[in-house]
Order: C-alpha cells, then structure tokens, then sequence
C-alpha cells in the first residue's frame, strides 16, 4: 500500500480545487470554447437539505439527464461490457469478507499495493471532507452522503452538476456506464502557458440504503476511449458505512483519519513533547555569604 496525505480545502470549494490532487490530463481541442476563468461549482450536495427538485427557478434539460438512478450493482470485467453479477460499492452489511480494507470512519477503501491515499481536510473546521485515491495516474475522490430512506438523490445531483458545469464553459454528457447513468464531463482548466484547457472527468453515483457515494474519476481512466477500469474496478470495492444516527439528505457523512495515520500523528506529537528539557521542581542552588 501506498501513503496517507492530508490535504487542506474549504468545505465550499470549488470542482477544480477538489480535483487538483489527482493526476492531469488535459484535452486542450476545446480550449478557445472556454472561458478565461472557468470553474465549476461544485455546491450540489451543499443545497439545503429540504430542497426538492421543483424548488429550483433552473431545471435541467430532462431529455438531456435521462432517469433510471438508484442502486445498481452489476458486476463487468471491463468497461463498456454487460453485467455479470452484483458488486458494490457495498452497505455495511454486506462488506466482503476476502477484501482488506482501510478504515476511514463513513468509508471502507480497499487497501492495495502503490495505492495513495489522500484526505481532504476542510481549513475551516479541520475536518475530512473526501477521501482521495491515486495510483498509476489515474484518480478517484470519494464522498459518501445521507440519503432519504426510500427515493434516490442521484438523478437530481446529475442534473445539477451537468447544468453547473455547462455554466462554467464545461461539457457533460450522459452516459450508461458499469454503474448506471454516469457523467462524462470535460472541466475547463487554466494551462501552464496561459492557455485554457479541459481536463476530461467521470462522475459516477450510486444510491444506497438510506446513502448515496459519488466518485469522480480523474488522470488515465477518465480519458476518452481509455479501456482502464481501475478506478471503476477500486469504486467497486468501496464500503459505505451509514451509521444509526438521523441525518438529513445530502448531509457528508463522517470520514476520519485512518488508524494508521493518526497513530503516527500522535508518536509524532508524544517525541516532540519528549523532546522537551525536563526543568523539573525548582531547587535551591548554593548560597555565597558576602563577609564585611
């Protein structure tokens, strides 16, 4: 297995800067289609949790977000080929029995050789807010959600986030991908010679019982017409982790640091501490008498 990071962002911050820890690919064919400062909000699952879809003065084109979100589980050997039989991601309850996993609080990942492993720290709060995963240059961010008991929110997310990226100069198709409807989508990015890119990301989503997870893909395995499925094949093995507690829809679920990490964190602290002189009680020191 790899390392764990931390890596410090604001809760609100925006798709570009959530991303920015995994690998770059950048497709510059649509570079003069974008604007000069283009980034995406990425405040989908930040609404208001008693928001519903017809709050919204904005609705998303239907024709162009197709329905049919909820819980899909089909197992394919690689991408573009049929299902064969359930996978995950998984609900606690059913965490497979022969995976070794990393345990970060609301997210079970899968702990595997070259593996890295980066938590999102939001700056305000210091709290994690989404687990990065990177390895031969390709990217995963996971984020686990409450969800309502009973209906889907992954249809609704997909139509936001296809609406906020077109308005930031983006593009974002709908596709049916391993795990259901998913969102290839092009980020506009600013390139080192000043020029605008776009940086091509797949957005994937499953609903669960009373959760939903979103991955967004990055780096090799989100390129057009790539047949990596490693990040399809690690989102696959990730364990959502609920909890009993009532939460409202679309609220992050806790994520903290692996055992791992903190126990180092703490040696780490334990040494400098150690490190300090000891003065100890104050002593009386030897006394002169001044004669005459």
């Amino acid at each position: 297995m790899g390392w764990f990071g931390r890596k410090k962002t604001s809760h609100s911050a925006e798709l570009e800067e959530s991303l920015s820890a995994s690998p770059d690919t950048v497709d510059e064919s649509d570079e003069a289609n974008a604007p000069d400062d283009a980034e995406v909000d990425d405040s989908a699952l930040d609404d208001d949790a008693n928001e519903t879809e017809g709050d919204s003065d904005e609705t998303p084109d239907p024709a162009a977000i197709p329905a049919g979100g909820g819980r899909r589980r089909a197992a394919t050997v690689e991408r573009g080929t049929k299902p064969t039989e359930p996978e995950g991601p998984w609900d606690e309850r059913e965490k497979p029995s022969d995976v070794e996993y990393i345990d970060l609080g609301s997210l079970l990942v899968p702990a595997i050789d070259g593996l890295e492993v980066n938590i999102e720290v939001d700056q305000n709060t210091n709290q994690p807010t989404a687990v990065n995963l990177i390895k031969d240059g390709s990217g995963l961010q996971v984020q686990a959600f409450a969800a309502p008991r009973t209906d889907g929110v992954w249809d609704e997310i997909r139509g936001e986030l296809t609406k906020a990226i077109k308005d930031q100069g983006g593009v974002a198709l709908p596709m049916q991908g391993r795990f259901g409807w998913e969102l290839q989508a092009g980020i506009p990015v600013r390139l080192d010679d000043g020029r605008v890119g776009q940086r091509p990301v797949r957005f994937v989503g499953v609903d669960g019982p009373r959760w939903f997870v979103r991955g967004v893909i990055s780096g090799k395995a989100a390129s057009a017409g790539t047949t990596d499925s490693s990040m399809d094949d690690l989102f696959a093995k990730v364990v959502v982790v609920r909890g009993p507690l009532a939460m409202a829809p679309r609220d992050l679920l806790e994520l903290k640091l692996p055992q791992e990490s903190q126990d180092s964190q703490d040696k780490s602290a334990a040494a400098a501490q150690s490190k300090e002189p000891d003065l100890g009680p104050l002593e009386r020191g030897p006394e002169i008498t001044q004669i005459g």
